[in-house]
């Protein structure tokens, strides 16, 4: 788990010298031939996830393909009583992303709505942000409504925002208002 996360972490901020080493020891953990936990458990994990993330933020279209692939079948990203071991919210942002640089916009919009729902801090933290861009891809998808509901819900959780976000905010309640200029208010 941190080598995935720490990992993560350092593609994204550019540094992709220990990738592929960091690559064979994640390919090397998931399939030990002695799990280092209980086997109802360590089962149903996906391992792959971060293996498939890391490699298509290199560039890998293919793997791309096979993350998003994945990310449809909903892989166990959580054993109960522990912290999430597989990254799936930044998977499913990645390839919205992704595919909204490519115009793929309804893959795009399927991907961001793909989010884990609980309660941890992490689900909490990265909510409205799923929201907000969940909002903005369904207003150039022409789902209008899934648009206004994303916006709404986004607006419940940042209803007093810190000074940070105030201008996201601010330009959420700008497109709720062009949405629907009578319910916005």
């Amino acid at each position: 788990m941190r080598d995935c996360f720490a990992e993560l972490l350092r593609v994204r901020t550019g540094d992709t010298s220990g990738t592929r080493a960091s690559l064979q020891r994640l390919r090397s953990f998931a399939t030990q031939a002695r799990p280092p936990l209980p086997l109802p458990l360590w089962g149903p994990l996906d391992f792959r996830v971060c293996q498939l993330l890391l490699e298509s933020m290199l560039g890998g279209a293919d793997q791309l393909d096979s993350l998003e692939t994945l990310m449809r079948s909903g892989p166990r990203w959580l054993i109960f009583g522990a912290p999430p071991v597989t990254p799936v919210a930044a998977a499913n942002w990645f390839i919205a992303k992704k595919r909204d640089a490519e115009g793929n916009i309804p893959a795009a919009l399927a991907a961001i709505r793909r989010r884990e729902r609980s309660y941890y801090p992490t689900y909490l933290w990265a909510l409205p942000a799923f929201l907000r861009e969940e909002g903005r891809l369904a207003a150039l998808a022409g789902d209008t409504t899934g648009a206004i509901a994303a916006y709404k819900h986004y607006l419940v959780l940042r209803t007093d925002p810190d000074p940070p976000f105030k201008p996201q905010r601010d330009s959420v309640m700008t497109e709720l208002a062009k949405l629907a200029p009578r319910t916005s208010r």
